[in-house]
C-alpha cells in the first residue's frame, strides 16, 4: 500500500491514484428518564453512549500522524435533555468515517458488534466510495513520464486522507496539482511559479497520448 507520511504534507506535483470513501453514521441510545436525585430509577442514555464511544474509540483509536488507515471522527453528540435535574432518555452522536477501500464492507458490522444489545439505533447516513486507480495504469505511466521530464525528479504516486470528486466519475481518476498546502484552512496555498510547471506537464500529457 501506498503510504505518505508528514504531519503537514504539502503537494509537490504528487499523482493521488487513492483515496478515501466516506460514511458518515447516526447513532441513538434510548434510555428511561427520572430526577437526577434518584438514578437507580432511570437510565441514562449519554452515560450508555459514553460506553459505546469508549469502545468504538479502542477499535478506532486516533493516530498521531498521517497514515492510510480506516479513521473515525465524533462529528457531534447532543441529547434533547435541557434541564440538569433530569435523567436524559436520549442522546445521539454523528460519526464522520473516512475509510480505505478494503474496510468498505466491514466498518458498519465492527461498529454493531460495540452496541448494546438494547436501546441502540444505527443509520447509514450517507456513504460514498473510495477511489482506486491502479498505478500501472497506462495514462498514470504517461503522465508521470511528462512530469518527470519537466521537474527533473520522481513524481510519487501516493493516497490520500480525504475523498475525491474523482468517485463522481464512472471511470478511473486521480487528483495531480502543483506545489501546494494548508488544503482546507484558513492558510491554504499554492506556489505561483509551480502553475507554469502545471500547464506545461498537462500540455506535455496530452500531446503524449496517442489516438
Amino acid at each position: 500500500k501506498n503510504t505518505y507520511i508528514d504531519k503537514d504534507p504539502i503537494l509537490n506535483f504528487d499523482i493521488v491514484n487513492e483515496a478515501k470513501g466516506i460514511l458518515r453514521i447516526k447513532i441513538s441510545a434510548r434510555g428511561i428518564t427520572a430526577h437526577s436525585a434518584y438514578p437507580w430509577r432511570g437510565e441514562n442514555a449519554v452515560w450508555k453512549m459514553n460506553e459505546f464511544l469508549t469502545s468504538l474509540k479502542k477499535t478506532y483509536p486516533i493516530p498521531n500522524q498521517e497514515i492510510w488507515a480506516t479513521t473515525v471522527n465524533l462529528s457531534r453528540i447532543e441529547t434533547s435533555n435541557q434541564t440538569l435535574n433530569k435523567i436524559p432518555d436520549d442522546c445521539s452522536v454523528r460519526l464522520d468515517i473516512r475509510y480505505v477501500p478494503e474496510d468498505s464492507n466491514i466498518i458498519v458490522k465492527n461498529i454493531k458488534k460495540r452496541l448494546l444489545p438494547k436501546g441502540f439505533i444505527l443509520e447509514v447516513v450517507t456513504k460514498e466510495p473510495a477511489l482506486y486507480t491502479d498505478g500501472g495504469n497506462e495514462y498514470i505511466k504517461i503522465l508521470e513520464k511528462a512530469g518527470q521530464q519537466l521537474i527533473k525528479k520522481k513524481i510519487i504516486l501516493r493516497g490520500a486522507q480525504g475523498s475525491s470528486d474523482a468517485r463522481h466519475f464512472n471511470c478511473p481518476g486521480i487528483e495531480f496539482g502543483p506545489i501546494g498546502g494548508g488544503i482546507g484552512s484558513d492558510n491554504e496555498w499554492v506556489d505561483i511559479p509551480s502553475l507554469g510547471k502545471y500547464c506545461q506537464i498537462l500540455k506535455k500529457f496530452l500531446l503524449s497520448i496517442k489516438d
